[in-house]
């Protein structure tokens, strides 16, 4: 619970808090430490991360607070632009694309992105946090708990802006608007960025407001040496350092006093050392304090509880275009009557901004009559539809492997999803399609889907024989899913499939089926926890010859240290009926033993099983080992007839734009000895994907 400060005429002293990214965490510590000693703080000018601290503690969040709130933070989450999966349907992770490159379009033009960062999410915290008090205080910030003053650097004037007034939140993010990092912030006639490029210890600026001592906390990097032959980027970093110290020093003032926190190497982006910085601010600050006895200590200013609760009264939407209220609704988090509680703002922002419908969601708290209700008002700023994404990969066995994919993400202004998906590789080509529809209800959701592909594969034949030739593969379905939890979804629908070899007759049959999904992993990509499982069941031609396929794919992350990863599969086949040969269990890149080609061993019935070890090197080198085995059998309940066959495998790899890069080789007990090269992530090669 925040506190609200009443301000004491009493002597005090002035704050000054520099920009520096994550070294800026260390602010905190160094305010726990004044504050534990009593030490009274009247005024604060901050810059960046300084503004960040310093906002919350105007706000009146005192120094233990901040710490709880910065140690409680995952910060790498924080200043990533993706939805959390937690708020997103499971159909739409699914069902989406993952491409190297990705834009957004406008009618034909693309739309390049405002920065390579985005601070929705930041956004989403600071107006949790500090909109109650702004909505106690009013728009003046001398009004708040502790007089504040922000700094931002305007673009159109090249200007120096020292924000006194005005909503908050956007004055902290416009001084955190690290250029290029972080997008712009347009306010009026002003486009303004990180006030660092123009005044990062801004000494003067609480001088002239305020006319107290000032204590400067500076958490800037030491001036780095400059290489004997600087890459392309180091010259280019070395440059804006260069320009910005230049304009700093016009506003350079000294302060009374200065503390400078003793931060070794740590960076600007080094978030994950925030426990660090919190103990090292907290020692420079207590250091000041022995070594300044002329610093005296009084009585703390009186504090009274800030609500921590209102009740929503009115909600208000602004931005809306082309995006209709239907679609917006089922991602509501809110609703009028609620209890809101800065936790359930921050969810309610992150809620409509998980629904992929727009680029920022804002929300801002506005009075009410009465006291103790509110109205919330959200602004949205809608998301270009279109989006067109491209992604190339290599594999020794498909050659160079491209997809493009072409998509919209509110058709007919409903919130429909549909996307078309061309590509192919080396003797591979395929065509996929999506229409879904999450938007008709909250937990129910429809698709549409269709794949075809033709590829040169291998013909497994009764007589144990193997040979070679075009095969073309079509499958269409309609599908009606149940989401049960954020993780699980489970999904009935129908389907028809069609199957050539070559130039031969074409054999088509339709399908009913049940499918449960599963998936806890926050990153399919990169998992370090949690789990995913598929698990279908399928009854093919059920008005003639019926066949069942019962298939499953399960991965699970089994160990995870900070270098190490252990991850288990189990995956397979069960069937029954007239199953025809082409409809065999197969391996594929993600999923086979190795040593054996991801065309090999075809069989009827199938359990194989899977472990993947991976450990992280410097930087984004790793190396892997897998050891896989799979039993396969002919007859449905006679496994004793089959066969094993196991594998071990060994590789090494390094991340690259495109993907990780990844050389491996295996060995089977076929036997035979495989070697791979790939370049892009696995799961993006081969037909239909």
């Amino acid at each position: 619970m925040a506190l609200l400060a009443t301000s004491q005429p009493q002597d005090g002293y002035t704050l000054a808090l520099s920009g520096g990214g994550a070294r800026g965490i260390a602010h905190i510590g160094v305010i726990r430490a004044l504050e534990d000693h009593g030490v009274p703080i009247t005024g604060i000018a901050g810059t960046s991360m300084g503004a960040l601290v310093g906002g919350l503690y105007a706000c009146g969040f005192s120094g233990a607070q901040m710490d709880s709130i910065a140690r409680s933070i995952d910060w790498d989450i924080l200043f990533s632009g993706e939805r959390p999966a937690r708020l997103t349907f499971l159909p739409e992770r699914l069902n989406g694309s993952r491409n190297l490159v990705n834009l957004s379009l406008e009618g034909l033009r693309p739309v390049l992105p405002q920065s390579a960062l985005s601070t929705q999410r930041v956004a989403a915290l600071i107006a949790s946090l500090v909109c109650p008090a702004q909505l106690m205080a009013g728009t003046e910030f001398d009004s708040l708990p502790v007089p504040l003053r922000v700094i931002a650097f305007d673009l159109k004037t090249r200007e120096r802006i020292v924000h006194s007034r005005g909503d908050l939140t956007t004055a902290l993010l416009s001084s955190m608007a690290i250029p290029t990092a972080f997008p712009a912030v347009k306010m009026g006639e002003y486009l303004l960025v990180d006030g660092g490029v123009v005044n990062n210890l801004p000494v003067g600026t609480a001088t002239d407001t305020w006319n107290e001592p000032v204590i400067a906390i500076d958490i800037s990097s030491d001036s780095e040496p400059i290489p004997e032959d600087p890459s392309l980027v180091q010259v280019g970093t070395l440059t804006l350092g260069a320009l910005t110290s230049r304009i700093n020093e016009q506003y350079t003032v000294e302060p009374a006093y200065r503390i400078r926190p003793e931060l070794g190497d740590i960076s600007i982006w080094d978030f994950d050392m925030a426990d660090s910085l919190l103990i090292r601010g907290y020692r420079a600050g207590l250091r000041f304090i022995e070594t300044h006895s002329e610093i005296k200590g009084s009585v703390a200013s009186k504090h009274v509880p800030l609500p921590d609760t209102f009740t929503v009264e009115t909600l208000f939407f602004g931005g809306l275009e082309r995006v209709r209220f239907s679609a917006l609704s089922p991602w509501l988090a809110i609703a009028e009557g609620d209890k809101l509680t800065p936790p359930r703002m921050r969810h309610a922002i992150e809620s409509l901004y998980a629904s992929g419908l727009f680029n920022r969601v804002e929300a801002r708290l506005i009075r009410s009559k009465d006291p103790e209700k509110i109205g919330m008002v959200f602004h949205l700023t809608e998301r270009v539809p279109g989006s067109v994404g491209f992604d190339i990969g290599y594999h020794s066995e498909f050659g160079l492997d491209t997809r493009i994919d072409i998509g919209h993400k509110n058709i007919f202004n409903l919130g429909r999803q549909i996307r078309l998906g061309i590509g192919g590789g080396d003797r591979h080509v395929f065509c996929d399609f999506r229409l879904l529809n999450l938007m008709a209800e909250s937990i129910w959701y429809h698709r549409i889907s269709a794949v075809i592909w033709q590829a040169e594969t291998q013909r497994p034949f009764f007589d144990n024989r193997v040979g070679r030739g075009m095969e073309t593969r079509f499958s269409a379905e309609a599908t009606r899913g149940r989401t049960i939890a954020w993780d699980t979804l489970m999904e009935l629908g129908i389907g028809v499939v069609s199957h050539r070899w070559g130039s031969g007759p074409v054999t088509s049959f339709g399908r009913l089926f049940a499918r449960l999904n599963i998936e806890t992993f926050e990153n399919g990509d990169d998992p370090r926890k949690g789990m995913w499982l598929l698990a279908e069941f399928s009854l093919n031609d059920p008005f003639n010859e019926r066949s069942q396929i019962f298939s499953f794919e399960h991965d699970r992350v089994l160990v995870c240290t900070q270098n190490n990863r252990l991850l288990g599969s189990l995956f397979g086949q069960l069937c029954s009926g007239d199953v025809a040969p082409w409809q065999y269990s197969r391996m594929d890149v993600v999923r086979s033993i190795p040593g054996v080609p991801w065309q090999g061993l075809p069989s009827r019935q199938r359990i194989a099983g899977l472990l993947r070890w991976q450990r992280d090197l410097n930087g984004p080198l790793f190396i892997t080992a897998e050891l896989g085995v799979s039993r396969d059998w002919t007859g449905f309940m006679e496994p004793e007839g089959g066969s094993e066959t196991a594998g071990a495998g060994f590789g090494i790899g390094i991340l690259t734009p495109a993907g990780p890069a990844m050389l491996r080789v295996g060995r089977s007990s076929t036997p035979e000895t495989r070697w791979t090269l790939s370049v892009g992530a696995l799961r993006g090669f081969g037909p239909g994907r």
